[in-house]
């Protein structure tokens, strides 16, 4: 793929350029809080051994306003954490929304469990057991005026319709959804009550929210800034809960502008820079350093299309 010529692709930074501008400088964070709050970094961990795929792209291509996205191949697998690291903007959301099923795309093909899903509507890519967390909670995640058990309920009268085993019901049961609520909040640490409207909650509290709405069992779950304006006891607790998800089997996709973030919970690291991806890189490959010299071009290789066996001979 190459960029169009109206368009040209951004001009890599110098090596020594101002990253730290864009990103801080490695540790400054953990130096702006308390020696209590910091965790024990993670060790780093071998890449997992291949599992069963969940989502299979192939020649893909998909445009969001301006920018286009080229994927020549990517396979995620089962029970792993896929990081995509990028300046904002840089292709990030149009992967985890093709793999959503919320955005289609101009070309190329996109499987779940080996099933071809591709330009298929985001309730079938649901019911192949993917499901994603925007990072706006209130505008794409929740309702604000609604409370948890009214979240509940909702599920109750369209998770027959949603499963494709039914329309979805008017009719709902309010006690059963409280009690799903009480055990949720209990379950998940949410301060409120089951009639407390999300939009009354921290953000730490919807995202938490958010994560016990979830089913039970889920194939691949995208996550789009998962800790964005989370403290780091609120970080921490949702990571928590998607490594549950991820040692359990389902495939986790996350999108962060927090680098450190992006290092200690990914098992590879997808790169997008000017509308191309790299290859996924073995957490154990990388730096703090090298991946904010690859998110500003330096170092950067775009995947390369596979070689076509030729089956003529």
């Amino acid at each position: 793929y190459r960029e169009p010529a109206r368009r040209p692709p951004p001009r890599p930074l110098p090596k020594g350029a101002p990253l730290p501008l864009m990103f801080g400088p490695p540790g400054d964070d953990a130096e702006r809080q308390s020696e209590t709050e910091v965790a024990a970094p993670a060790p780093l961990r071998p890449a997992p051994q291949p599992a069963a795929p969940v989502w299979q792209l192939e020649d893909v291509v998909a445009r969001a306003g301006t920018l286009e996205l080229a994927i020549p191949s990517l396979t995620i697998e089962s029970g792993t954490a896929l990081g995509l690291a990028g300046i904002e903007g840089s292709g990030q959301q149009i992967l985890l929304r093709l793999l959503a099923g919320r955005l289609r795309p101009l070309r190329g093909r996109i499987a779940v469990d080996g099933v071809h899903l591709t330009g298929a509507p985001q309730a079938a890519f649901r019911r192949a057991g993917v499901e994603y967390l925007p990072a706006d909670r209130l505008e794409e995640g929740v309702v604000g005026a609604l409370s948890l058990a009214d979240h509940f309920a909702l599920l109750q009268s369209t998770s027959r319709g949603l499963n494709g085993q039914g329309s979805p019901s008017l009719l709902v049961n309010r006690d059963s959804a409280v009690a799903a609520a009480r055990a949720a909040i209990q379950e998940y640490a949410i301060r409120g009550t089951p009639d407390t409207p999300l939009a009354a909650l921290s953000g730490g509290n919807q995202q938490r929210a958010m994560l016990s709405l979830l089913p039970p069992r889920l194939r691949g779950l995208l996550l789009e800034q998962p800790t964005r304006g989370l403290d780091v006891a609120s970080a921490a607790a949702v990571w928590r809960r998607l490594e549950e998800r991820k040692a359990s089997g389902t495939a986790l996709v996350f999108a962060s502008a927090d680098l450190d973030e992006v290092l200690d919970h990914s098992d590879y690291v997808l790169v997008c820079f000017a509308g191309q991806v790299s290859r996924p890189i073995p957490r154990a490959e990388l730096s703090y350093v090298r991946l904010a010299e690859m998110i500003g071009g330096v170092g950067f290789e775009a995947m390369e299309k596979p070689a076509q066996t030729d089956t003529t001979r």
